[in-house]
């Protein structure tokens, strides 16, 4: 038994509702979460993400190139603050960038539960997340997967419309559909498969231990 939170992740855009109900443990990072969140939406996790508090207009990220320009920018000010014998003072409405593997969820997630997912960085699919503190322990293994329904489009097809065009060739088994199939072999691309997923997620825990 140990503390835990329920997550639910809701894909953003496209016709057909696509959602997660996950179980995750209480104490973990943002950075865990952000790979549980990867996986669940049946992504690689090899791209790039983030998840994004409005409220404070805080991007949290584990991109290095991401926090090397924070870093660089925030001694960049405090070099010249210095230089006219004054402190730093933080810029009013600046988007705030915090690594996400410095970011504990607890008490986070309690105080901020509405955040936004955001799955490679050039595609942008966005998942819109929420996040509820579980009143008694839970038995089991975690992070797991509980429910969930449809497909997230896949990295890499050109977007939403490619994603569709994919389905299509596919449904209609067309010229191309054999070689689809085989590119989503290769990549290790496939459509909501709640088994695969709860298998991914193990791993994932596997790897923490």
């Amino acid at each position: 038994m140990q503390a835990a939170r329920k997550i639910m992740m809701t894909f953003t855009e496209g016709d057909s509702p696509v959602w997660r109900e996950l179980l995750v443990p209480y104490q973990a990072t943002a950075a865990d979460l952000g790979r549980w969140l990867s996986l669940a939406g049946g992504y690689s996790g090899r791209e790039s993400w983030e998840l994004l508090c409005h409220e404070f207009k805080m991007r949290i990220t584990e991109d290095r190139q991401l926090l090397d320009e924070a870093k660089a920018l925030k001694a960049q000010r405090q070099a010249e603050a210095e230089a006219k014998g004054e402190e730093a003072a933080e810029v009013a409405g600046e988007t705030i960038i915090v690594r996400a593997s410095d970011l504990p969820l607890a008490p986070f997630l309690t105080d901020h539960p509405k955040l936004t997912f955001i799955y490679d960085m050039t595609d942008e699919w966005r998942w819109q997340v929420t996040a509820e503190d579980m009143n008694e322990p839970v038995a089991g293994q975690l992070p797991r997967l509980v429910q969930g329904m449809g497909t997230a489009p896949f990295v890499g097809v050109g977007g939403l419309q490619g994603y569709y065009d994919l389905v299509s060739e596919l449904t209609e088994n067309g010229p191309e559909a054999r070689a689809i199939r085989d590119w989503l072999d290769r990549e290790g691309l496939f459509f909501y498969d709640a088994d695969r997923v709860q298998a991914a997620l193990g791993q994932e825990r596997e790897n923490d231990h």
